[in-house]
C-alpha cells in the first residue's frame, strides 16, 4: 500500500516562471517568518538583525534554484515529467530541507566566530535541521497545494477541449465493420466486432473484457496477456492501450475528466471510468485539441 502511494505520479514544476515565484515566495517567507516572530531566541540578537536574518532567506531562495533549475538540468532522466512520483517529490523536498539544514548551520556558525551573537546559542547540526523543518514544512505544504490546484485546473481545462471534441472525431470515424475477432486462446475466446467491443481489462493473468452487443452489457473473462489482446486488435485504430491494466475502444468515449495526476475516460455503457496514463495522455491531446 505505502509503496504504491510512493509510485503514484505527482506533477513536477516545469513552468521556469512558477520555479522563479516560488524560490523567491519561499525565501521571503522564511525571512519575514524569522523577523516578525522571532523563533528559537532570535530575539536576542543586537547586531544587524535584519541583514543577519536576511541570510537565511537568500540560503533558503539559492538552494530552491539550485534544486529547480541546476538539478534537472544534471539528472534529465531522474527528473522526467512523465516519471514524477510522489516518492520522488518527498525525497526531493528532505534533499532541499537538509541542504538547506547544512548551510543554515554553517552560516550561524561562521557569524557567530564573527561577532558576538548571543542567540540560538545551540549550533548543532540536528538543531538546525529541527528549525529547518519546522519552519519549511510550511512552504512545502503551499507548494503541493499550489501544484495541485495548478495542474487540475490545467487538465480539467483541457478535458473541457477534448470533450468538445469528441462528437466531431466520432462522425470522422465511423465507419462499418465485418472481422470478427478472436481474443482468448483456442479453447476459451470470445469473438467480437470491434465496434462491439467496449474495453479489456487486466487483472492477474486474466482479462476482463467488456462488450456491448444486442444493447446490453456482456462480461467475459479469458486466461490472456493484455498485451497479446492487443496485438490482435492492432489494426483498430481506434482501440488503444491506454494505460497499463486497459485497452479501450475510443469510438465509445463519451467524457473525459482530469485531475492533478492524469485523466480518466468514460465510455459509453460502460459503469466505470478508465485511466489514462502520462505517456497515452499525450497521444490523446495531441489527437483531440
Amino acid at each position: 500500500m505505502i509503496l504504491q502511494l510512493l509510485n503514484a505520479p505527482f506533477p513536477f514544476l516545469d513552468s521556469h516562471r512558477s520555479r522563479w515565484l516560488f524560490a523567491t515566495l519561499a525565501g521571503v517567507f522564511v525571512f519575514t517568518f524569522l523577523l516578525v516572530f522571532q523563533p528559537f531566541e532570535l530575539h536576542q540578537i543586537q547586531f544587524n538583525k535584519p541583514i543577519f536574518i536576511l541570510g537565511y532567506g537568500l540560503i533558503t531562495f539559492g538552494v530552491i534554484c539550485f534544486a529547480l533549475f541546476l538539478l534537472p538540468k544534471l539528472f534529465k532522466t531522474t527528473f522526467q515529467k512523465d516519471q514524477w512520483t510522489v516518492g520522488k517529490t518527498i525525497f526531493f523536498a528532505l534533499f532541499q530541507l537538509l541542504f538547506i539544514s547544512i548551510l543554515n548551520w554553517a552560516y550561524t556558525h561562521y557569524f557567530s566566530c564573527q561577532v558576538e551573537i548571543t542567540a540560538a546559542t545551540d549550533h548543532s547540526f540536528p538543531y538546525f535541521i529541527f528549525i529547518t523543518l519546522s519552519i519549511g514544512i510550511f512552504p512545502c505544504a503551499f507548494l503541493v497545494l499550489f501544484l495541485e490546484r495548478k495542474l487540475r485546473e490545467e487538465k480539467e481545462s483541457k478535458a473541457d477541449s477534448i470533450n468538445k471534441n469528441i462528437s466531431i472525431h466520432k462522425q470522422q470515424s465511423v465507419k462499418e465493420d465485418h472481422q470478427v475477432y478472436k481474443i482468448g486462446t483456442e479453447k476459451q475466446f470470445v469473438a467480437s466486432l470491434a465496434h462491439e467491443l467496449l474495453c479489456i481489462k487486466s487483472e492477474g493473468n486474466y482479462l476482463e473484457l467488456y462488450q456491448w452487443k444486442e444493447d446490453q452489457l456482456l462480461k467475459h473473462v479469458v486466461r490472456l496477456p493484455l498485451k497479446t489482446a492487443k496485438s490482435i486488435l492492432e489494426k483498430e485504430k481506434d482501440i488503444h492501450h491506454c494505460h497499463r491494466s486497459y485497452v479501450a475502444n475510443f469510438q465509445h468515449l463519451e467524457k473525459v475528466s482530469g485531475n492533478a495526476r492524469n485523466y480518466e475516460i468514460q465510455l459509453q455503457n460502460l459503469p466505470f471510468s478508465i485511466p489514462i496514463s502520462r505517456s497515452f495522455s499525450k497521444e490523446l491531446i495531441d489527437f483531440y485539441l
